[in-house]
């Protein structure tokens, strides 16, 4: 149950933690797609879609069951072996770009093999995990207020090299 402690602001912060949290790890998603299109559509399709559909079943899930965590939703409903399924497969299909992507990094900047980098990642990550499971709201607040005027100057960054590049091959 709420303590009814959260604020507007607060909430909004959670909000736009969520789509920065979702927006710093596309790349590692969209760069498997076959095409620049495919990857356009399917960011598009999971931030304005996928997102809301998500923070929509949780407030329902919520009001219903007294648990917006869809694991959680589905083990009140006696739900197990379902719950393993959902959360098994979100996982492995979530962070099997995250981990390959990390553990190809670890091995660029230490020149290691890639294989030994991505368990190294696989065992820090996991590590994490269990902290972000009881810090999840703090670390959207960090995220929040860090990450999200970072990337308005990789935006502006951006912008402007796009700018200068397409000026010059006009010329």
């Amino acid at each position: 149950m709420s303590s009814g402690s959260l604020t507007v602001i607060g909430g909004a912060g959670l909000v736009i933690g969520s789509f920065v949290s979702g927006g710093t790890a596309t790349p590692n998603f969209t760069r498997f797609a076959k095409n620049a299109t495919i990857g356009t559509v399917a960011t598009v399709v999971a931030f304005f879609i996928g997102n809301s559909l998500m923070f929509f079943f949780g407030a329902i899930s919520y009001i219903l069951v007294g648990g917006n965590d869809i694991f959680e939703v589905m083990i009140r409903l006696n739900l197990f072996y379902m719950a393993l399924l959902v959360l098994g497969l979100n996982i492995w299909t979530t962070n099997d770009n995250a981990l390959y992507t990390a553990g190809l990094g670890l091995a660029n900047i230490f020149h290691q093999k890639k294989k030994p980098m991505v368990l190294i990642s696989g065992i820090i990550g996991t590590i994490l995990s269990v902290w972000l499971y009881y810090n999840f709201c703090n670390w959207l607040n960090v995220l929040n207020w860090g990450i999200s005027s970072i990337n308005g100057m990789v935006v502006a960054v951006v912008c402007y090299l796009i700018g200068y590049f397409v000026k010059k091959n006009q010329r």
